[in-house]
């Protein structure tokens, strides 16, 4: 079994177990005596779990912020820049999603959230360390409205690049860096 196999094995089995754990805490979700506190803990749950499916390069959405591409330039001084894989869709949000969908129809749950995570909620961006920590207010369940607004909101520009740049980018050639963000 190759390693894109594994993982996908691996995402198969996860999602098996988070759908019937989603299902089977939608019913406290709903009852009239489950305060919002608790509401808020049950997504928060279910946001961690998302963030423990495997993650693969196929969900990178190939785009890239431009203070993220700047922080490689050799010119920065940075010794060591990072960059975070930000999921575009906040966890929170797509876990209050499945709290609130209906399951009762669905003959293939893991199937579903498989499906979900990897076309919206498994979907990154790369982005700074400190870009994450501004578009996080933005992302909350009570703020977040759209994945562009969230990002414009930070003051976030993100660019595509390609994986083959990608590698470039994070090597530190500059040429490459100043030719995207030229694009930018």
């Amino acid at each position: 079994m190759t390693a894109r196999d594994q993982t996908q094995h691996k995402l198969h089995e996860r999602c098996g177990v988070l759908a019937k754990v989603v299902q089977s805490l939608t019913p406290i979700y709903h009852a009239p005596d489950t305060t919002e506190t608790q509401r808020h803990l049950l997504e928060t749950m279910i946001g961690a779990a998302i963030w423990y499916l495997p993650q693969s390069k196929q969900l990178w959405t190939g785009r890239i912020s431009v203070a993220a591409i700047g922080s490689f330039h050799p010119t920065t001084g940075a010794e060591k820049p990072k960059l975070t894989a930000d999921h575009e869709f906040p966890r929170k949000v797509a876990a209050r999603e499945l709290l609130t969908s209906s399951w009762v129809d669905d003959s293939q749950p893991a199937e579903k959230l498989m499906q979900l995570y990897q076309s919206r909620y498994g979907r990154f961006n790369y982005i700074t360390p400190a870009e994450n920590r501004k578009l996080m207010r933005y992302q909350r369940t009570d703020a977040f409205q759209t994945i562009s607004k969230s990002y414009a909101n930070a003051g976030i520009t993100l660019v595509p690049v390609t994986s083959s740049e990608l590698v470039s980018i994070r090597s530190r050639n500059s040429d490459l860096i100043d030719i995207v963000l030229g694009r930018a």
